[in-house]
């Protein structure tokens, strides 16, 4: 018998980027019109199947590509993928509950993202640089990239949860019966709620009590 490259948690993963992407396909052709909701809503699937794929490339041996794509391009792709889905979320909401235009300052969702790389940029020139940054400021740019990816979606979900519930009140007023699209959005924000919390309390418990802990969290976190 021939031994398996992949276990069950890839298998996960997987089906998971699948399903994203098939989502994805099915919302590009499906006639809405709220446009803006809709792409936003494809943009979001699409970043949570490259975030997905990001992690199944990072930990599986099997999938290497490069050392210097597999050591940095990955990551910076998982890193972007997880700082960018929040934003979309509440952009997806944005949209879908209120009349919803881009403006100027909608750029400053993009803030985490421009930071994450300027602390990279720093971190990654003080390491041929011991004189330029002190150790301890290197550390806390370092520990800024590992939790700014885990609390700053939490945020943005909670948001989201807060938006639809304002949107729910306002309904209410007018019909007393729940649509199928407040159905969906409960599903969508209170998912990403609880999937990015429990996100975030996994990386608090590798924090605090060690990787072992953690990677148990971690993988049910994948399902």
């Amino acid at each position: 018998m021939k031994l398996s490259l992949f276990n069950i948690h890839d298998v996960a993963l997987f089906i998971t980027v699948t399903l994203c992407l098939f989502l994805a396909l099915f919302q590009f052709f499906y006639p809405d019109k709220n446009r803006i909701a809709k792409y936003f809503l494809l943009i979001f699937l699409i970043d949570i199947g490259i975030g997905v794929g990001a992690v199944l490339l990072l930990w599986q041996p099997a999938l290497k590509i490069h050392p210097l794509i597999d050591s940095y391009v990955i990551p910076y792709i998982l890193f972007s993928s997880l700082l960018l889905k929040g934003p979309l979320l509440y952009g997806y909401v944005s949209a879908t509950t209120s009349e919803y235009r881009f403006e100027p300052f909608d750029f400053f969702h993009l803030m985490p993202i421009v930071i994450y790389f300027l602390v990279l940029t720093i971190t990654s020139y003080n390491t041929g640089n011991t004189h330029l940054y002190s150790d301890k400021l290197t550390r806390i740019l370092s520990l800024y990239e590992w939790h700014s990816v885990k609390i700053i979606p939490l945020i943005y979900a909670l948001m989201a949860v807060h938006k639809v519930r304002l949107h729910r009140q306002q309904i209410k007023n007018q019909s007393p019966e729940i649509s199928p699209g407040m159905l969906w959005l409960d599903i969508v924000v209170w998912g990403a709620l609880f999937n990015w919390g429990w996100s975030l309390a996994t990386h608090v418990l590798g924090f605090y009590l060690g990787a072992s802990i953690a990677d148990k969290f971690g993988i049910l976190d994948n399902y």
